[in-house]
């Protein structure tokens, strides 16, 4: 399992804060709520190779990895995204200079929403120690 996976893997498992009965966060519970069936492959690169891990928010909310065609597909170097949950860097920024890609259906909204939900959720994963 790459060191991606393992993040992500760390992320799931406290999706029960973010999405269970008693939200560390309204806002992305809420928004959340209006992406039921969304999926998402983010895929991470270095030097080692491509991870891929494709994301889908069911309807009970709960994020399950997918072999589904994703409808939006982020794509950045392991740096990045590092960088990305640590709080170094800033989604805007990150694709303001070309070192974020996102694709596929109205992927300009899902770029900010999957951003706002960065900045409000970051603590939770310095908290757990994901990252």
């Amino acid at each position: 399992m790459s060191e991606v996976e393992d993040i992500i893997n760390g992320m799931l498992r406290l999706q029960n804060l973010v999405l269970g009965p008693k939200p560390v966060d309204g806002w992305v519970l809420e928004k959340a709520r209006e992406n039921v069936g969304n999926i998402a492959m983010i895929r991470v690169y270095d030097d080692s190779g491509v991870s891929e891990v494709t994301l889908r928010l069911t309807e009970d909310l709960k994020i399950v990895e997918t072999d589904e065609k994703p409808k939006h597909v982020i794509t950045m170097h392991i740096n990045v995204f590092l960088d990305l949950l640590t709080g170094d860097l800033d989604f805007r920024d990150a694709y303001v200079n070309g070192l974020l890609d996102f694709q596929g259906e109205s992927y300009h909204v899902h770029a900010l929403l999957w951003s706002k939900a960065f900045e409000r959720l970051r603590w939770l994963l310095k908290k757990y120690r994901v990252i």
